[in-house]
């Protein structure tokens, strides 16, 4: 996977729908967590010339792709053939988590990714 950056409001979580990228520092938490239900690969990060542009000092911390190993279908409010992980990756490609899981993200900045917290678990 190839990711570029144009710009960067901070975030640990990257969406670009249908992949997750996530910061060294989310990526070390996770390994350490008791969390199993995911996949991390390397993947290339590249900055664009207009990232150059906007921010010729700004430090960028590396990223590593971030694999939800669970599966759901979700239509509206309702959870369908929910595989039992805490990371899922729904048919649409969205992020959805237990609520245990996403009390683990929120300690990490998480404001611009879309994640979809499945209440019914």
């Amino acid at each position: 996977m190839h990711y570029e950056f144009e710009g960067w409001l901070g975030d640990d979580l990257i969406e670009s729908t249908p992949a997750f990228i996530v910061s060294s520092y989310l990526e070390y938490e996770l390994k350490k967590s008791e969390f199993t239900d995911f996949k991390l690969e390397k993947c290339l990060v590249t900055m664009s010339d207009e990232w150059y542009e906007l921010y010729p000092n700004k430090e960028l911390p590396s990223f590593t792709r971030f694999i939800p190993l669970g599966t759901i279908e979700v239509e509206g409010e309702n959870f369908n053939h929910w595989s039992g992980h805490h990371f899922c990756l729904s048919s649409k490609g969205e992020l959805v988590v237990t609520q245990k899981a996403m009390d683990f993200l929120k300690r990490f900045s998480i404001k611009h990714c879309d994640i979809t917290s499945l209440t019914q678990a």
